[in-house]
C-alpha cells in the first residue's frame, strides 16, 4: 500500500510539473499544481515515516552546512527585494528549494530503507511518466497551428509540440534519453531503448542546440564510462586541474581573436551573452547587492542561465556556497572507493546539468522535473551507506 501511494504521488508531481509547461488555457492552474502536488507528496510520505528514524550520513550533513550558507544568502537577500509581491515570490522560491533538498537527502531515501523499496522502481517510475506525457504532447498538437513556430533570432522553424518554448521540449527528451539508458543499464529493460530515436527525433525537431549537444556527451560519457569517470576525477578532486584549465584558457584566449570570437558565440547562443553582462553589471549598484544579490531583478529578460541568475539573487556569497555544494556532491560522487554504475552515472548526470545549466535554468528548482530527478538520484547515492537492511531490487 506504501509502494502504491509512493508510485503514484511520484508520477503525479511528474506529470503535473510537466503539464505546468504546456498551451493549456489555464497556466497559473497547473503552476500551482504541480507544487501543491509535491507538497502533498512530502507530506504523505513524511507522515508514513515520521515514527520512525531517521538516518542520515556523514556526506550529507557535510553538504547540509554549506546548503544552509546558501539559504543564509538567500534570506539576506530578501531584505534588498523593495517590491512586496518580490518578497513574496523570492520567499516561496526559496521555502521550494529546501523542501527539494529536506525530500532528496532526508525523506525519500529513508522512506526507501524503511519500506525496502527500490529506488530502481523510482527510475521505471520517472521513465514511464515522461514517455507518457511526451507522446501525450506530440499527440495532442497534432494538428495545432502553434506546434510549429519561425524562430526570427536564427530563423529557425522549431517544434513545440504542446510545449510553451521548443528548449522544454529539448529538455524533457534530453531527460528521456538519459533515464532510457539507466533503465538499459540498471534494471535491465532493453525494449526501453526504442524510444531513444523517438526522443532523438523530438530534440532535432526542437532546434534545441544545447539538448542535442548535452544528449551527445550523456551517451558518449556513458560509451566510455572508465574513460569520462577518471577525466571527473582529474577535473573535480586534482587540485592541478584548476591550473591547468585555466591555463588552457588563456592559451586559447590569446590564439583567438577575443573581441568576434565572443560575438560569435553570442549569436550563436542567441544574444545570451549580451543579457548575461547586462544582467551581472546591474548587480553591481551597491555592496549588498554585490554580495547578497537582489532577490529578484527586476527584468522581463529570460536569464538563460542557472549560474548568473544564483549571483543576480544571492550575490556572491551565495554563488560561492552553491558552487562548493555542487562541487562537495561531485566530488564525494567520484571519491567514494566502492563506486559503482549507479554512482558513475549521477557524477555524469551531475557534470551534465552543470554545463546545460550555462544556458537554461535548471540546475536546483522545483520548476522542472529534471532538476527533481537529478537531486533524488543524488539524495540516494549519498545516504545509501546508512541503510540497515539490504533493499529489495
Amino acid at each position: 500500500m506504501k509502494k502504491l501511494l509512493l508510485h503514484s504521488t511520484f508520477s503525479l508531481v511528474i506529470i503535473t510539473n510537466m503539464f505546468s509547461l504546456m498551451r493549456f488555457s489555464n497556466d497559473d492552474f497547473f503552476y500551482l499544481l504541480k507544487f501543491g502536488a509535491f507538497v502533498f507528496h512530502i507530506v504523505l510520505l513524511l507522515l508514513l515515516i515520521l515514527n520512525n528514524k531517521f538516518y542520515v550520513s556523514k556526506a550529507t550533513k557535510k553538504i547540509t552546512v554549506v546548503f544552509y550558507f546558501w539559504m543564509l544568502a538567500m534570506v539576506i537577500g530578501l531584505l534588498n527585494s523593495i517590491i512586496f509581491s518580490d518578497f513574496i515570490s523570492i520567499m516561496l522560491t526559496t521555502i521550494s528549494y529546501f523542501l527539494l533538498f529536506f525530500y532528496s537527502f532526508f525523506i525519500l531515501p529513508n522512506f526507501l530503507r524503511l519500506e525496502g523499496i527500490s529506488f530502481y522502481s523510482l527510475i521505471k517510475n520517472v521513465f514511464y511518466s515522461i514517455s507518457g506525457v511526451m507522446l501525450f504532447s506530440v499527440i495532442i498538437s497534432i494538428g495545432d497551428p502553434l506546434a510549429y513556430h519561425l524562430d526570427p533570432t536564427s530563423l529557425r522553424n522549431r517544434y513545440y509540440a504542446f510545449f510553451d518554448h521548443p528548449n522544454f521540449l529539448g529538455l524533457y527528451s534530453t531527460l528521456g534519453i538519459i533515464v532510457t539508458i539507466l533503465m538499459f543499464s540498471l534494471c535491465k529493460m532493453k525494449l526501453s531503448l526504442v524510444t531513444i530515436p523517438f526522443y532523438l527525433y523530438l530534440i532535432i525537431l526542437s532546434g534545441s542546440r544545447t539538448a542535442l549537444i548535452m544528449s551527445f556527451i550523456f551517451i558518449l560519457f556513458v560509451m566510455f564510462m572508465n574513460v569520462s569517470t577518471k577525466l571527473l576525477r582529474f577535473i573535480f578532486i586534482n587540485p592541478i586541474a584548476i591550473f591547468f584549465l585555466f591555463a588552457i584558457s588563456i592559451i586559447l584566449i590569446t590564439m583567438v581573436n577575443s573581441e568576434s570570437f565572443i560575438d560569435t558565440l553570442d549569436k550563436l547562443l542567441s544574444n545570451r551573452i549580451t543579457i548575461w553582462t547586462d544582467l551581472i553589471a546591474s548587480n553591481k549598484s551597491s555592496l549588498m547587492h554585490f554580495l547578497f544579490g537582489q532577490g529578484n531583478l527586476n527584468s522581463e529578460v529570460s536569464r538563460d542561465n542557472y549560474y548568473v541568475s544564483v549571483l543576480i539573487d544571492n550575490g556572491m556569497i551565495g554563488l560561492g556556497a552553491f558552487l562548493i555544494m555542487i562541487t562537495l556532491v561531485i566530488r564525494t560522487l567520484l571519491m567514494n572507493k566502492k563506486i559503482d554504475k549507479v554512482h558513475m552515472y549521477a557524477a555524469i548526470l551531475m557534470f551534465i546539468v552543470m554545463l546545460y545549466s550555462f544556458s537554461e535554468s535548471i540546475f536546483y528548482t522545483l520548476g522542472n522535473v529534471f532538476s527533481l530527478f537529478l537531486w533524488v538520484l543524488v539524495g540516494y547515492i549519498l545516504n545509501i551507506k546508512t541503510f540497515e537492511k539490504p533493499i529489495r531490487n
